[in-house]
C-alpha cells in the first residue's frame, strides 16, 4: 500500500511540475482562463434562491414529525372553500395577525377606539397586489372562506351589529357567541380574540386586546406567492398607519423567513470586514526587509482567488437549482480561510527554490511540492463535505455541499489564478523591480539616499 501511494505521490508532483513549467511560459494565458471561467460561472448568481423555511431546513428528510404532519393532513386537510383555524397544520399558514390595544391601555370597546380598529380593518381588506400576469388581487380573492364569505372577526361583528340596530354597547356573550355566517349558524369561541377580558354574567364588558385574523390561501403555488405579497402589502399598511386612539402590533407567516434573511444581510458587513483583515495580515506575512523579495500582490491574489471560489461555487450551485440557507451563508468565510492557508503553502514552496534559477524552474519545483499537498488535502475536505451531504437534515446538506464545492473551485483558482500570479511575482523578482512601484532598484553602492535604501532599495545587482 505504501508503494501504490508512494508512485502516486511521485506522479503527481511530476505532473504538477511540468504543469509548473507550462504555467511559467503562459501566464496571461492561463490568468485569462481562470477569470473567463470565473465570469461565466458567477452569472448563476442572478438566479439565486434563498431558502427559509424553519420547518423544511431543520426537519430530517425522513423523520416521526414529517410522517406525522403527512398523516395529520391527509385526514384533517386545510379547505379553504370551508374553512376552520382549528384544522390549519402548517407552520407557514399565510396569515396576517394583528393585535390592537388603546394608547392609555383602557377599554378596547369604547367608540373612539372601535372606530380606528374599523378603519384599520376597511384600509388592509382594501389592499391590492398584482401577481406576475399583472392581475388584480384583493384579500377577498385570497382569503379563506366560511360559507362563501372571507372568515370573519366574531367581535367587530358583533359591534357592527349592535350599530345598526342603535343599541348601546353593553358587552359581548364570552367566551362563546352565536353568529350567522352565510346560511349556518355558529358558535364561535373569542377567547382567541379579546385579551384582558373582564367578564360580567357570560358578557365580556371591558377588554384591552384585541386581535385581527387574516386568513390567506397557500395553495397552490401561484396562489402562495401573491398571499405572499398581500401580506407585505398588508404589513406596509399597518406600518404607514397612524392613530391617536390606538396601537397596532402585527404579525406575518413570513415574519420568521423575513428575519433569516435579514440576519443573512446582516452578515455581509462581518464578510466585508473579514476580507478587509485578511487581506492586511496576508500582506503583512509576505513582506520581508527586501522589498523586491517581498510579495503583497500574492498576499492579495490568495483573497481574490478565494473570492473568484467563493463567486463561482454560487453562481454554479444556483445553475443547478440549489437554493441557499442561512447555514450556508458561512460558507465564504470557510473558502476564504482554506484559500489563503493554501496561497502560503505555495508562497513557503516557492521560498524553498533556489533564487539563481529561471522563474520556470522555481515554478515546476515550487508546484511539484506545495500542489500536491493542496490537493491532497482539499480532496480529503471535499470528500469529508461529502459525507455531510448526505445527512438527511436539509440545511447541513446544503451546507456541506456549497462548502465541497468551494473547496473544489478554490483548488482550481489556486492553480491556475494564483499560480499565474506567481510566475508575474517571479518575473518582477527576478528582474529586481519593487513589489509595489514595479520600478527597477538600483543597488546599495547606487542608492542616492536613506532614504531610497529604506524604502526602494531591492537585493544587489
Amino acid at each position: 500500500m505504501a508503494r501504490v501511494f508512494g508512485c502516486l505521490e511521485r506522479w503527481l508532483s511530476d505532473s504538477f511540475r511540468s504543469y509548473g513549467h507550462f504555467i511559467a511560459r503562459h501566464p496571461f494565458a492561463v490568468l485569462l482562463f481562470s477569470l473567463t471561467v470565473a465570469g461565466i460561472l458567477s452569472c448563476g448568481i442572478v438566479r439565486l434562491q434563498f431558502q427559509s423555511n424553519t420547518e423544511a431546513l431543520f426537519t430530517p428528510d425522513v423523520s416521526r414529525a414529517r410522517a406525522e404532519k403527512a398523516f395529520t393532513q391527509s385526514h384533517f386537510p386545510t379547505r379553504f372553500d370551508n374553512f376552520v383555524p382549528t384544522r390549519i397544520t402548517e407552520m407557514y399558514q399565510r396569515l396576517v395577525w394583528v393585535i390592537i390595544t388603546t394608547k392609555d391601555n383602557g377599554n378596547i370597546f369604547k367608540n373612539s377606539a372601535m372606530d380606528e380598529i374599523f378603519t384599520l380593518r376597511e384600509k388592509i381588506i382594501s389592499t391590492t397586489v398584482l401577481n406576475d400576469n399583472k392581475t388584480l388581487f384583493r384579500y377577498n380573492d385570497l382569503c379563506g372562506k366560511i360559507g362563501g364569505v372571507c372568515s370573519i372577526n366574531p367581535v367587530l361583528q358583533w359591534i357592527k351589529l349592535s350599530r345598526q340596530y342603535n343599541r348601546s354597547f353593553s358587552g359581548i356573550p364570552y367566551p362563546i357567541a352565536e353568529f350567522t355566517i352565510g346560511d349556518q349558524r355558529e358558535l364561535i369561541p373569542l377567547d382567541s380574540f379579546l385579551g384582558d377580558v373582564v367578564e360580567e354574567n357570560g358578557y365580556a364588558t371591558s377588554a384591552k386586546a384585541l386581535s385581527l385574523f387574516f386568513y390567506l390561501r397557500h395553495e397552490p403555488t401561484d396562489v402562495n406567492a401573491v398571499s405572499g405579497a398581500w401580506e407585505d402589502a398588508a404589513a406596509e399598511v399597518l406600518e404607514g398607519f397612524q392613530s391617536k386612539e390606538i396601537l397596532c402590533l402585527y404579525y406575518t407567516s413570513d415574519a420568521i423567513d423575513e428575519a433569516q434573511k435579514t440576519l443573512t444581510v446582516g452578515v455581509l458587513p462581518f464578510f466585508t470586514a473579514t476580507i478587509g483583515v485578511l487581506i492586511v495580515f496576508a500582506v503583512a506575512s509576505c513582506m520581508m526587509k527586501d522589498w523586491v523579495l517581498s510579495k503583497p500582490w500574492l498576499a492579495i491574489s490568495g483573497v481574490v482567488s478565494a473570492g473568484l471560489a467563493v463567486a463561482s461555487c454560487t453562481g454554479f450551485l444556483s445553475f443547478c437549482g440549489l437554493p441557499f440557507n442561512q447555514v450556508a451563508v458561512s460558507m465564504p468565510f470557510l473558502a476564504l480561510g482554506v484559500g489563503l492557508d493554501d496561497t502560503f503553502i505555495m508562497l513557503a514552496a516557492w521560498r524553498k527554490t533556489n533564487p539563481a534559477e529561471s522563474v520556470e524552474s522555481r515554478m515546476g519545483e515550487a508546484l511539484s511540492e506545495a500542489a500536491v499537498s493542496i490537493t491532497i488535502t482539499s480532496l480529503t475536505d471535499f470528500l469529508a463535505f461529502c459525507a455531510g451531504a448526505i445527512v438527511p437534515l436539509p440545511a447541513v446538506r446544503t451546507f456541506c455541499i456549497c462548502t465541497g464545492v468551494a473547496v473544489l473551485m478554490d483548488l482550481f483558482y489556486q492553480l491556475t489564478f494564483c499560480g499565474s500570479v506567481m510566475v508575474l511575482t517571479g518575473r518582477r523578482e527576478a528582474s529586481n523591480r519593487h513589489c509595489y512601484f514595479f520600478c527597477k532598484v538600483l543597488s546599495q553602492e547606487e542608492s542616492p539616499s536613506i532614504f531610497y535604501r529604506l524604502c526602494v532599495r531591492g537585493i544587489q545587482t
